[in-house]
């Protein structure tokens, strides 16, 4: 339950954020770049056909997140029989994005190592887990909380 309610608060506060501050949308990216190339040590002829499957790979990944995000967001004025319609859908997207996953992990075989596929889910997932973290700390000093604890070393300038 708490893992769902962080992916929720991920969602609604990416929709809101990057509509609001498109420069915050740019730090963002900047910085998941840099993770991603820091981690998977890409070499220059690597990196020229890697990134141009990972852009597709993320357009297709993003278009899911928004149709979960008007999910999300319309969640609080639906009714039961709405939310149950809702619920379908977003299972239905779960099985896209695995599909996509798979899709693309194929794909990326024929840019990167097996290792470096992994590295790259590894990091995406501790990419979306430092922002969520960022997300938490930042609410919590609007209320009077300092936050807590080191962040990781990628993400500069986010704050």
């Amino acid at each position: 339950m708490k893992k769902l309610i962080t992916i929720f608060l991920f969602f609604c506060w990416q929709s809101i954020a990057f509509a609001q501050n498109p420069e915050m949308l740019d730090k963002i990216e900047a910085a998941k770049i840099g993770i991603i190339t820091q981690k998977l040590n890409l070499s220059a002829e690597q990196s020229k056909t890697f990134w141009v499957i990972y852009n597709q790979y993320s357009a297709e990944k993003k278009a899911i997140r928004q149709e979960l995000t008007k999910l999300f967001n319309n969640s609080r004025t639906a009714t039961d029989e709405q939310l149950v319609k809702n619920m379908e859908k977003m299972l239905e997207l779960r099985d896209k994005e695995a599909d996509i996953d798979r899709k693309y992990y194929k794909e990326f075989q024929k840019a990167i190592s097996v290792r470096q596929i992994f590295e790259l889910y590894k990091a995406e997932i501790q990419f979306k887990a430092f922002l969520v973290d960022k997300i938490l700390k930042r609410g919590g000093k609007r209320k009077g909380n300092k936050g807590g604890g080191e962040d990781e070393d990628f993400g500069e300038g986010l704050d």
